[in-house]
């Protein structure tokens, strides 16, 4: 019991330390050829005013971003890349992500100017998906309690109970 507890509490230290700062920004640049936010697909914020458009690049999908006191005007998913729009004057952008954590208040380090695109380049770390299959045995010996119970599962090739209210027998 001692050495599954122990092996519980180190892996989930391992995994903190491991998810901690996964999401950087690799280059922040205009384009001043690209009129996407000028002619082609423009968006006014709540002045009226054509916001400028940062074209996120990643590999990854499942972000949300915050844009401080200004706001972010409207998002938009593309393949290959996030669409992001704000409105003039944004100094920082917050950008958060489940399993990658979050890249808090990124200073854009130039000013964002109206009707304007800007291209960010993010790398992040690989989210790797596993599904493991449990197994659910009735009447079993438990390994958790050294006795009889009515259900059990099996994982790791270890028996233990299924929760539920009250006491397991």
């Amino acid at each position: 019991m001692q050495k599954l507890t122990l092996t519980t509490i180190l892996s989930f230290l391992l995994a903190t330390i491991t998810l901690a700062q996964k999401i950087k920004v690799k280059s922040f640049n205009p384009l001043p050829n690209d009129l996407t936010a000028r002619v082609d697909k423009p968006v006014t914020d709540q002045n009226g005013e054509k916001c400028a458009l940062i074209k996120i690049e990643t590999t990854q999908t499942g972000f949300a971003f915050e844009g401080g006191s200004l706001g972010i005007t409207k998002t938009v998913n593309k393949i290959g890349e996030i669409w992001v729009y704000v409105p003039r004057g944004s100094k920082k952008i917050t950008i958060k992500h489940a399993q990658l954590g979050v890249l808090r208040d990124y200073l854009y380090g130039q000013p964002i100017t109206s009707a304007t695109v800007y291209q960010m380049k993010l790398t992040t770390a690989n989210v790797i998906t596993t599904v493991e299959e449990v197994e659910i045995i009735n009447n079993c010996q438990c390994n958790y309690y050294r006795r009889r119970s009515r259900n059990c599962y099996r994982l790791d090739g270890i028996y233990q109970p299924t929760r539920r209210r009250g006491p397991v027998f």
